[in-house]
């Protein structure tokens, strides 16, 4: 995950993962959760890696509000890469997904794909809502090398619409994915 953001909740028990990229001179890229729970507790605040890169430290803090988590829990690395998507990258004609390890040799079906766009509700209160949530088509689906797929996507839109995918496919080795919900915020366009 070289290069991403890990992003600490303050609220949940979750580390989510950034994968950001810059388009027409605009930073914008895709989510995901990286942990979610696993021991993890709330009041995530800030993360740091030790200098071998195999154990995370998560530093968390009283919100002022709900039960009190203060300290630091670590996260060592098991030596094992899980099959998770590496990357999610806009394309001209979708979205490029990179995966850690290899996919199956057997066909991939756009059955295993669902997504859907919304952009949220600009308000001055805590929040906003999910405005205009619709299901979009994936129109093709390609394999790109062993680890990686080009989902075909009409019609993507900009000014600040997320997409929000839902990955069902297994590695080739029958392991399940890491993280199943990926979500791509589009400022820009690729040209």
């Amino acid at each position: 995950y070289g290069g991403q953001i890990l992003l600490p909740d303050a609220n949940g028990r979750r580390i989510n993962r950034l994968m950001l990229e810059e388009v027409d001179g605009q930073y914008q890229g895709a989510c995901t959760v990286w942990i979610n729970d696993n021991g993890l507790r709330s009041g995530n605040n800030r993360v740091c890696f030790s200098p071998d890169n195999r154990t995370l430290y998560v530093g968390q803090t009283s919100r002022g509000w709900g039960p009190i988590a203060e300290g630091v829990q670590r996260i060592a690395w098991n030596g094992k890469v899980p099959f998770d998507v590496l990357r999610m990258v806009l394309t001209r004609r979708g979205f490029q997904l990179d995966f850690t390890q290899p996919l199956p040799n057997e066909k991939i079906e756009l059955k295993n794909f669902k997504l859907k766009s919304y952009h949220y509700q600009d308000t001055s209160i805590y929040g906003g809502e999910k405005l205009d949530v619709t299901e979009v088509e994936i129109i093709g689906l390609k394999r790109v090398g062993d680890r990686s797929l080009e989902l075909q996507v009409p019609s993507l839109k900009g000014d600040g619409m997320v997409y929000e995918l839902s990955v069902d496919v297994k590695g080739a080795k029958g392991n399940a994915l890491l993280s199943q919900i990926f979500c791509y915020t589009i400022n820009r366009l690729k040209p």
